[in-house]
């Protein structure tokens, strides 16, 4: 492909997402249908594609998404990009057999996540073990595990810069 038609490509592509944000802003419905199937081609592209750039296209497309999710009311719950995002790269490691390469060095990542686990037990200290405690817990290390789980995968992948 040319860079003109790359370029035409991709203000098809916003024109069509202007277009899709609006219908969503009117009907939420499709904003959660939007989420929901979303999520599903991103388990497709996990199980069936090839190559790893696809997931990092579809992830990409989520974390952009869930902004859009979120502005235009849809029903899924508030951490569900992360989650997908998470769940996609945790089954992409154990396809691509990732925690076989890991070397040493690579104990940065799993330590940062394994530290923050230590607030865990305070916020339930201080908050209960009720719903309140679980909505800090989820909305608190939702982002980082899945910074966690991106760091992990794709410290072994490597990447190309021609799509």
């Amino acid at each position: 492909m040319t860079d003109a038609s790359n370029i035409l490509l991709i203000l098809m592509l916003i024109g069509v997402h202007i277009v899709l944000a609006l219908a969503m802003k009117m009907y939420p419905i499709l904003s959660t249908f939007h989420a929901i199937l979303t999520g599903i081609l991103g388990l497709l592209i996990v199980l069936f594609a090839q190559r790893t750039k696809w997931l990092i296209i579809v992830t990409g497309y989520i974390t952009g998404s869930e902004v859009l999710w979120r502005m235009t009311s849809a029903d899924v719950f508030w951490e569900y990009g992360k989650y997908v995002i998470s769940a996609l790269f945790v089954i992409s490691i154990i396809r691509y057999r990732i925690l076989y390469r890991l070397k040493i060095s690579d104990i940065w990542p799993i330590l940062y996540f394994l530290l923050l686990l230590l607030s865990v037990p305070l916020t339930i200290n201080a908050l209960g073990i009720g719903a309140d405690a679980r909505n800090e817990i989820s909305f608190n290390l939702s982002g980082p595990l899945s910074l966690f789980i991106c760091v992990l995968f794709l410290s072994k992948v490597k990447i190309n810069s021609k799509i």
